[in-house]
């Protein structure tokens, strides 16, 4: 009989596989596209012939999947089947199935035969198949993240299926991130399969470079039982043999399995780290018959001896032994753990622990004896009995003490850990050295039903000493408590109380004891807080209301009282600081954890600050901060600062996200810096706006009407040498670990004059300009102060300065300023012109000499001091240049003048020698005050009397200036200058540097 012969094509879109996939359930994203064609037969027994081909894309859920097949993945398949007819058998063939991914390439072909048909001569049971698998990795890695390599693995399987052999060949490249790849196989044979499998396990290749053989047979016989038997394992130190037998219904295989490796550093490659040491180690299980009954529950015997070494800790020696009797049934347990030569980080010593018992009743107990427990001796010793079914542990005993403090059990105690979470009375002391023990009493549940009592008695801040052994603390507190209820709804009350608290050291002995009584009311979802806080006359504050005894919810606390700032200067005092002032508190802050409210006031009354190192003055300091819900505003909070006063207002979001703050100061001729090197008076208006946690900017102008800056002539030797960075200078900067704040700036620094720098034998007067822009980590710095007028004092003479300039273009080695300086004095005589320089940076001056035309440096420094060549020179001249020389470099030097001119209050006091008023070329006196801005008002006096001489200069623009002189007369020796003139004068003079 024959049919018509049908045949067709057909394509199969699904553009998204996760549904489909969902069904399995397997979590995949992707696409399948198929194109297929078949044939039907023309005859019954005639052949189904099925194709199909498409692109297979991963994309997404099983990671394995997604890396080995891929976007692009291309699958095929050729297959037919033959339905059985008379003699002939049903067969079906794949001749062809492929997949082909970005690393993963399978290739299947067989046939599988099934039984005769019924009545034929000849009956195969199940049939036969013949099949091969060709499964490829290109990179193991997307396989698992930890692997480096590829693998390539054949299988072939033939036979009946009821007694089927099975060969397959596994070979490639294995290592890992920290371990070359090296050459691995694996060959595996099997028969018999399914029903009594029999076969050999081989393996052979490198491992992290080391040759590795494992060889092992396996077998399962006609009732069940299963066996193991490992021929050997060897890689690098490591062997290890053994036979196992799984019984039919059981889950604990019978027999023996010794391990050994007798360097731990070989297996440092593959842990990632470092390690060295041994382990020896085996494992025995046996159901010894007894009384000729069945064999008796399975008992484990394990033995562990060894020793390990690593960067992070070490052991002498550990050994495990003991026995476990039916592990998965009525366990019992007999084990012992030690531990010599234990050292890790701030620990050292010895430790045991045994378990012995059922697990019903489970009896431990644990010993350590540690010399070195952060660097002071450390004991432990402890008895248990733990109930692991009932979840309980009944504690016997427990002694312990570190660095002199001891713990003591005092009497037994149970703990439960399991639904019931609960103390039966638990009792103990805790004695820190030379002082009275503090009592701990907990009794009560916790979990399910609250009932808890707890009481602590005479703790003492002593208890911290041995970890903190600077702290000098007296003082006692105790706390109680008595809850019911729940946990999610907690009753009863919570009190703590603190008597003659006080830090005692030699900066303290001002402060007061200090007492604390707070008392927690809880109810439910609430509790109300009542807490008081008193330091004699110089703290009293309280704090009530309620909060919430859990995240949701709402508080309502009311702070009040002061704080006299003078509390704080037993502390400060120590570090040349000190405050005053008092502080009144009435503040509120309402609503819940996740977004308070505040509101009240914070008011200072009579503040002072003192900083005498630094020469900070502030005095009369008041103002009142202001809460207002979520914001905190500052109101006309302002200080005394010499003449003047500084300003502060504005806010500060402190319960809004990222802090934002909105600040305005201004000083209005205040002088917050007195010092023997610095004092300034500043008038400024500055604002500080952005958000605390990631922005502000600083911007305003800082105006300098009159400062004060004396450079010592040599510098404590305890003062610490800093490397400063110079432009084009190579230079590590360290990397900043601290606050993520950035500090944005547009400042604007200026003086009109009246900026004296003094010291080194440097007297001038400046003013300038300068704008600090770029941020406070990398400032960016424009303009800088010009010379005025100014002199250098070089062994007793006085030096006119030709040009000044102090600017900012260097930084030193955290980025900080460090201003450049640029000055030069000149001194014409007979033999040329000679100079002096002081240029380099502020942290490092450079003082140089040159001259036209070029002589040496003994010549110069003669012409700078005396007009004439060094051979000229007089002993008592040579003596006054080698103490200019030792001005120059540093050392220390006498300077009355100096002196004279700050007790008299005058900007300028000087001797000159040189022409000037009086005979030839005296020496005269010269003294001075700015009696206003740009009003310079000086006179000058010959020091043989002949001639007294007033000035009067006034600053009409930046380079045009007008001059008038009154004087007595006198004789002037050549001609008559406005430099020298003796007489009375008036003029204008314009200077310009070119």
């Amino acid at each position: 009989m024959t049919a018509k012969p049908a045949h067709g094509d057909f394509d199969l879109t699904v553009p998204q596989l996760g549904p489909l996939a969902a069904a399995a359930p397997v979590a995949l994203a992707g696409r399948l596209g198929l194109h297929g064609s078949f044939a039907m037969p023309t005859r019954p027994e005639g052949e189904i012939g099925l194709a199909l081909d498409g692109d297979l894309g991963i994309t997404g859920g099983i990671r394995q999947a997604a890396d080995l097949v891929g976007p692009d993945g291309k699958l095929a398949l050729r297959a037919a089947i033959t339905r059985g007819h008379g003699d002939s058998p049903r067969v079906m063939r794949i001749d062809r199935l492929t997949l082909d991914g970005q690393a993963v390439h399978l290739a299947v072909t067989g046939s599988q035969t099934g039984a005769r048909a019924a009545g034929s001569p000849v009956r195969e049971a199940g049939g036969m198949l013949d099949a091969t698998v060709h499964l490829a990795v290109d990179d193991l890695q997307r396989a698992l993240p930890a692997l480096r390599g590829q693998a390539a693995l054949n299988l072939a399987v033939n036979g009946p299926m009821n007694d089927l052999s099975a060969t397959a060949h596994l070979q490639g490249q294995l290592g890992t991130t920290g371990m070359p790849a090296g050459p691995i196989m694996l060959d595996a044979v099997f028969h018999h399969l399914p029903a009594t499998p029999q076969g050999t396990v081989l393996a052979q290749g490198s491992l992290d470079g080391a040759p590795l053989s494992v060889a092992a047979d396996l077998e399962q016989d006609a009732e069940g039982r299963r066996t193991l038997d490992l021929g050997h394992l060897d890689w690098k130190s490591a062997s290890g043999k053994g036979r196992l037998v799984l019984n039919p219904g059981k889950v604990v295989p019978l027999g023996t399995l010794d391990l050994q490796m007798t360097r731990l550093a070989d297996l440092s490659r593959l842990v990632g780290q470092d390690v060295s040491g041994s382990v020896v180690a085996s494992v025995r299980t046996s159901d010894t018959p007894k009384g000729g009954q069945d064999a008796s529950p399975p008992v484990v015997t394990l033995h562990l001896d060894g020793s390990l070494a690593s960067a992070r800790a070490s052991l002498r020696r550990v050994t495990l032994a003991g026995t476990v009797a039916d592990p998965l049934g009525a366990m019992r347990t007999d084990m012992a753990l030690k531990l010599d030569g234990l050292a890790m980080k701030g620990a050292a010593g010895n430790a045991s622990i045994t378990a012995r018992g059922p697990q019903d009743a489970l009896a431990i107990a644990a010993t350590a004896s540690l010399p070195d427990l952060m660097g002071a001796p450390a004991a432990l010793t402890t008895a248990m009995v733990l109930d692991v079914p009932g979840r309980s542990v009944a504690l016997r005993t427990l002694q312990a003490n570190a660095r002199g403090e001891s713990v003591r059990l005092l009497a037994p105690a149970r703990i439960g850990f399991g639904k019931a979470i609960g103390v039966d009375r638990l009792r103990a002391t805790l004695a820190p050295p030379g002082v009275a023990p503090a009592q701990i009493d907990i009794a009560g549940t916790v979990k399910p039903a609250l009932a808890l009592t707890a009481t602590i008695d005479n703790l003492t801040p002593a208890i911290a000493r041995p970890f903190m052994p600077s702290l000098r603390a007296d003082g006692t507190m105790t706390a109680r408590a008595v809850l019911r209820g729940t946990l999610a709804s907690p009753q009863g009350t919570v009190t703590v109380a603190a008597r003659n608290m006080k830090y005692n050291a030699d900066f303290s002995g001002a402060l007061p004891p200090a007492s604390l009584d707070a008392t927690a009311q809880l109810s439910g979802t609430q509790a109300r807080i009542d807490a008081t806080a008193r330091a004699g006359a110089m703290v009293d504050l309280a704090v009530r209301g309620t909060v919430p005894t859990g995240a949701s919810g709402a508080m309502a606390l009311q702070t009040s009282g002061r704080i006299n700032l003078a509390a704080a200067n037993a502390y400060l005092g120590a570090q040349g600081r000190q405050v005053e002032g008092t502080v009144q508190l009435a503040l509120g802050v309402g609503g819940p954890f996740s977004a308070p409210q505040a509101s009240g006031t914070l008011t200072l009354a009579g503040g002072q600050i003192h900083d005498y190192a630094q020469g900070v003055q502030l005095s009369n300091m008041a103002g009142t901060i202001v809460a207002r819900k979520d914001v905190l505003a500052i109101d006309n909070f302002s200080a005394s600062a010499g003449p003047g006063r500084i300003t502060v207002n504005g806010t500060l979001g402190a319960f809004q996200p990222g802090l934002p703050i909105d600040l305005r100061i201004t000083a209005d001729h205040a002088r917050p810096l007195s010092s023997d090197l610095v004092t300034a008076e500043i008038n400024t208006d500055m604002t500080i706006r952005g958000r605390l946690a990631s922005r502000i900017d600083v911007a305003g102008r800082v105006v300098i009407p009159h400062a004060e800056i004396n450079i010592p002539n040599s510098l404590p030797p305890s003062i610490a040498r800093l490397d400063v960075i110079r432009p084009g200078a190579d230079g590590q900067v360290p990397q900043d670990t601290g606050s993520s704040l950035v500090v944005g700036l547009d400042v604007t620094a200026s003086s009109p004059g009246q900026m004296f720098v003094r010291g080194h034998g440097l007297d001038a007067e400046m003013q300038g300009r300068l704008h600090v822009g770029g941020t406070a980590d990398a400032p960016a710095i424009t303009g800088g102060f010009d010379m005025r007028r100014g002199n250098f004092n070089l062994a007793g003479i006085s030096l006119d300065f030709t040009k000044g300039r102090v600017a900012f273009n260097g930084s030193g080695v955290t980025q900080a300023i460090d201003p450049t300086l640029d000055f030069e004095a000149e001194r014409a005589t007979n033999a040329g012109t000679a100079r002096l320089v002081v240029g380099g940076y502020a942290s490092a001056p450079k003082i140089t000499f040159s001259s036209s035309p070029p002589l040496s440096q003994d010549q110069i420094m003669a012409m700078l001091l005396f007009g004439t060549d060094a051979q000229s020179l007089s002993p008592t001249q040579m003596a006054e240049i080698a103490g200019a020389v030792a001005t120059l470099t540093g050392g220390s030097a006498f300077d009355p003048l100096a002196k004279v001119r700050n007790t008299l209050g005058l900007d300028r006091l000087q001797l000159a020698g040189g022409s000037g008023v009086g005979k030839g070329t005296g020496t005269s006196v010269e003294a001075g005050k700015y009696v206003m801005r740009g009003v310079y008002v000086g006179a000058k006096q010959a020091t043989s009397g002949s001639g007294t001489q007033a000035q009067v200069q006034v600053d009409l623009t930046r380079r045009l200036k007008l001059n008038t002189t009154v004087g007595t007369g006198g004789n002037v020796t050549g001609f008559t200058t406005p430099e020298n003139d003796p007489g009375s004068s008036v003029g204008l003079s314009y200077q310009y540097r070119y």
